[in-house]
C-alpha cells in the first residue's frame, strides 16, 4: 500500500513539472508572437522573422512535449500560446498581401487554435484599416472572406471558439464602420434603396448594399457570379430558391449563380450588407428578374 501511494505520488510530481514546463514554454511562446506581432505593427520585418523563427522551434519543441504527455493538450495556457502564434504567423503573410495561409498542420498547431488565431488576426486588420482608410474597403472585404472561411470550417462549436466567432463578427461590423467614414463612391440609388461599389477588381466585385425599411429587392438570378451577403445593420428575411431566412446584424448568406434570391427589410431602420461577388463578370446586366415591386421585370 505504501509503495502505491509512493508510485502515485511519484507520478503526481512528474505531471506537476511537466505542466509547469508547458506552462512556461507556451508562456515563451505567446511573448515571441506578441513581440513578432509588434515589430511586423512596425514594419520592422527583419526582427518579425527572427522572433518568428525562435517562435517556430519553440512550438516544435511543444509539440515533442505533447506526444510523450498526451494530457498537457489540456493546459489551458498552450491554447493560448498557439493562438497568438497563430496570428502572428498569418499576419505577417497577410501584411505582404499573401493570403495562401498555411495549414493548422503546416505550422504544427492545433483545429481549435488556429480557428482562434485566425480570429484574433482581424483584430490587427481593423488597426491596420483605422491606420490606412484607404485600404479599408479591401481590408473589409478580406475580414469577410475570413468569417465565411471560418464558418465554414468550424463544425463542432464549444464556449472558447463561440467566443472567438463573436469576436470575429464584432471586427467585421468595426471594419465596415470604418470603411463608412473614409470616403467611398458616391452610392447609385433604386427604389428600394442604394448601393456603393466598394471594390471592382478582376476576380471580385464587393459592394454595400442598404435596403430602406419595407423594401425588397427583386427576385433574381445571375448567370456568372456567386454572391456572398455579410449583414452588417439590421434585420431582414432572405429568399433563396424555395427557402425563406431570417437574417440579422452577423448573418452571412452564401448564393450560387442560377439561384433565385432576394432580400426584404424587416425593421423600422436601413438594412446594410456587404455583398461579396465571385465569378467571371459583374455587370449589373447579369441579373435575370422574375419578380420586382417597381415593374422592371
Amino acid at each position: 500500500m505504501k509503495k502505491a501511494i509512493q508510485e502515485v505520488r511519484r507520478q503526481f510530481e512528474r505531471f506537476e513539472k511537466n505542466r509547469e514546463k508547458c506552462i512556461d514554454s507556451a508562456g515563451k511562446l505567446r511573448s515571441l508572437a506578441k513581440r513578432a506581432i509588434g515589430y511586423i505593427g512596425h514594419g520592422d520585418t527583419k526582427r518579425a522573422k527572427r522572433a518568428l523563427g525562435e517562435a517556430m522551434r519553440t512550438v516544435k519543441d511543444l509539440r515533442l512535449m505533447l506526444l510523450r504527455h498526451p494530457y498537457l493538450h489540456s493546459v489551458p495556457a498552450l491554447n493560448e500560446g498557439l493562438e497568438e502564434f497563430v496570428e502572428a504567423i498569418l499576419l505577417a503573410r497577410y501584411v505582404t498581401g499573401n493570403l495562401d495561409f498555411p495549414t493548422p498542420s503546416a505550422i504544427g498547431v492545433n483545429h481549435e487554435a488556429y480557428i482562434g488565431g485566425l480570429c484574433d488576426m482581424t483584430g490587427e486588420m481593423v488597426r491596420i484599416a483605422r491606420n490606412h482608410p484607404e485600404k479599408s474597403a479591401s481590408i473589409a472585404a478580406d475580414a469577410a472572406a475570413i468569417y465565411r472561411v471560418v464558418s465554414e470550417m468550424v463544425v463542432a462549436r464549444n464556449s472558447r471558439i463561440r467566443a472567438k466567432l463573436q469576436q470575429l463578427e464584432h471586427n467585421v461590423i468595426r471594419l465596415e464602420e470604418i470603411v463608412s467614414a473614409a470616403e467611398t463612391p458616391p452610392p447609385e440609388n433604386r427604389p428600394w434603396g442604394s448601393f456603393a461599389v466598394l471594390s471592382n477588381a478582376t476576380d471580385c466585385k464587393v459592394k454595400r448594399i442598404t435596403v430602406h425599411p419595407g423594401h425588397r429587392l427583386s427576385l433574381q438570378r445571375h448567370r456568372r457570379r456567386d454572391e456572398h451577403w455579410f449583414v452588417v445593420k439590421g434585420k431582414g428575411l432572405v429568399t433563396l430558391g424555395d427557402r425563406s431566412v431570417a437574417v440579422k446584424v452577423g448573418s452571412s448568406v452564401n448564393i450560387s449563380r442560377g439561384c433565385f434570391h432576394r432580400i426584404k427589410n424587416t425593421s423600422k431602420s436601413n438594412l446594410v450588407l456587404v455583398e461579396i461577388q465571385t465569378g467571371d463578370y459583374f455587370g449589373e446586366d447579369d441579373i435575370e428578374r422574375v419578380e420586382d415591386d417597381y415593374g422592371r421585370c
